[in-house]
Parts: C-alpha cells; sequence; structure tokens
C-alpha cells in the first residue's frame, strides 16, 4: 500500500475529512507586479495582497528587468501600469505574451488611446487609472 492507503487503514474515517479538506484549498498564483514609481507598486502589492488566491508578489520596475530577472516557472498574473508612450506599452505586452503564453495580463493606463492600444495588444483586462481599489480587486478575483 501507498503512503495514504496505509494512513487511511490506520485512522478509518478521519484521514479522509484531512485529505478532503486538503483537495479544497484553492491553489495560490503567483503575480508580478510592474510599475515605475516604487510607491506605487508598492500600493498595488499591498492591494492584491487582500485577494486570498494571490501568493508570492515580484515586482520590477520595468518588462525589461523582470523579463531578465523573473527565472523558471512564469508568474500567472502580470499588473503592469503604464505612464509612457503606447508604443512602449504595446511592445512590453507582445514581450510579455511571448515570454509567458499563459499569463494573465491587467494593465492599468491614464486614457481611452492606450485603453484601446492595450486592448488590440493582448491584455486579459485593461483599466483606466483612478478606478475604485474594490472594482480592481474584483476584476482580478473574476479573471483568476
Amino acid at each position: 500500500l501507498d503512503n495514504y492507503g496505509r494512513e487511511a487503514e490506520r485512522h478509518g474515517e478521519k484521514f479522509l475529512e484531512v485529505r478532503l479538506s486538503r483537495d479544497v484549498v484553492p491553489r495560490q498564483v503567483s503575480a508580478l507586479i510592474v510599475a515605475r514609481s516604487a510607491q506605487f507598486r508598492e500600493s498595488l502589492v499591498v492591494l492584491t495582497r487582500a485577494i486570498s488566491q494571490i501568493g508570492p508578489i515580484k515586482q520590477a520596475d520595468s518588462i525589461s528587468s523582470a523579463l531578465s530577472e523573473h527565472v523558471g516557472k512564469a508568474p500567472d498574473l502580470v499588473l503592469c501600469d503604464f505612464e509612457a508612450v503606447q508604443n512602449e506599452m504595446v511592445e512590453t505586452l507582445y514581450r510579455i505574451q511571448a515570454r509567458w503564453s499563459n499569463t494573465r495580463c491587467v494593465v492599468l493606463v491614464d486614457n481611452e488611446g492606450a485603453r484601446q492600444a492595450a486592448e488590440a495588444a493582448g491584455a486579459d483586462v485593461v483599466l483606466t487609472k483612478g478606478v475604485l481599489a474594490a472594482r480592481l480587486l474584483e476584476t482580478v478575483e473574476r479573471l483568476l
């Protein structure tokens, strides 16, 4: 018998209860927050920690540094803040998708033009900066 089988023989139904309770624990997802402003990144970290499914959270000030430093398993979620030129944002989204094709990407933008560009570049969710924290959390939770 394997270990589970031996434990089941020893502990009977109690084993089954423990095993089932372990199986219903939601999977923790990893997150990467990309924003130039350290203060804004930290605010997003604090906010995303409120989501029970979020596990480890890494931070980067640019996608270039994130791609070079983030070796190994791809993050499940990337939350990007874009202050800059739409071309840079579009290139960044393409780079994320090329490197981490199964990663979900939430983008925060300044205006409608940037929103349209991010959507066209394949962002999973695009929100305008200034969105209520509750809406951001709800959106990320639905995405996961």
